[in-house]
């Protein structure tokens, strides 16, 4: 009875530390960028010059009122794929301890969270008989992508703060020329880069904290079911089956099967479009966006092929 007492004391406590954190919460400062910066270490801590041109094009250059912070979730190992990644790859391995550190001194991090490299490694399976792609590098990114907003939502609790935008980038994309101050982009619409070729650039976005919750979610799209009439539709995809239903049972867009051809891939940036779609978050293709991607300048980019706004 005695520690039945104790507890109810101290749930009484608790409760009372929940309400008063609450009510002082009530009304969060709004104000600052939140940038979260997603994807494999490598050239982010092996080439010097990667951290410095992201702290000038993006953090600095998008300002913030001095209220941003940088929120890191990274991939550390799993040296894979062709010759130039493996290389990059075992260099980062190499890389002492103070080459991260340096990097992350020059971002000015927040928060660094590190995970063990998952690309290659099967991703979830669910009961449908159609819809997600199981790519599973697709499906691993974007899981990196809500772990850091759930950073920010840590830091936001903690500090009774609400960002006015969260950034979405990778550890080696910088941009050709810094981008404008945050008060040039939507208030109301997900800003992307303007890429030939695809439906929805994945890769950055520019997001207003009132879509946050959507757009850093879109991991779930991995295991929304679809019948592939929507992907037929939204993406241009399966246009060589006369119908969905030809489709086998249980052979999901994406898997490597003989009856699951490439042209059958629903691949990140589809998935990331209809996502944003089903939920009613409109999209601005920037096309002044202009960016390195591993050192390398792009040439410049034509209309999207298809739809380029949710």
């Amino acid at each position: 009875a005695e520690g039945g007492s104790v507890s109810h004391a101290c749930h009484h406590v608790a409760l009372r530390s929940l309400m008063s954190h609450m009510h002082a919460c009530s009304a969060p400062a709004a104000g600052g960028v939140a940038h979260c910066i997603v994807g494999d270490a490598r050239d982010f801590i092996t080439n010097p010059t990667v951290a410095d041109g992201i702290r000038s094009s993006q953090i600095d250059a998008l300002g913030g009122d001095g209220a941003s912070r940088v929120f890191l979730v990274l991939g550390i190992g799993g040296c894979h794929g062709n010759e130039r990644d493996a290389t990059r790859c075992e260099r980062q391995l190499q890389a002492p301890v103070s080459a991260m550190a340096r990097a992350l001194a020059i971002v000015n991090a927040t928060h660094t969270e590190l995970q063990p490299h998952r690309i290659g490694i099967a991703a979830p399976t669910h009961g449908c008989t159609l819809g997600s792609s199981r790519a599973s590098s697709g499906y691993w990114q974007w899981e990196k992508v809500q772990a850091c907003f759930e950073l920010v939502l840590a830091h936001e609790a903690k500090y009774c703060a609400r960002f006015s935008h969260i950034v979405r980038s990778r550890p080696d994309l910088t941009f050709g020329r810094p981008l404008q101050d945050i008060r040039h982009y939507s208030q109301t619409a997900v800003t992307v880069l303007h890429r030939r070729g695809a439906w929805l650039d994945d890769r950055f976005a520019i997001v207003p904290r009132a879509l946050a919750d959507v757009y850093f979610r879109t991991v779930q799209s991995y295991f929304t079911c679809r019948d592939c009439g929507v992907y037929r539709s939204a993406c241009n995809l399966f246009q060589s089956l006369d119908n969905c239903a030809s489709l086998p049972l249980r052979v999901l867009p994406g898997s490597r099967s003989p009856a699951s051809p490439r042209s059958h891939h629903v691949g990140s940036e589809c998935l990331l479009g209809v996502w944003l779609q089903e939920h009613t978050v409109q999209v601005d293709v920037d096309k002044a966006m202009s960016f390195d991607h591993r050192g390398a300048s792009l040439p410049k980019v034509d209309e999207p092929r298809a739809r380029a706004r949710a």
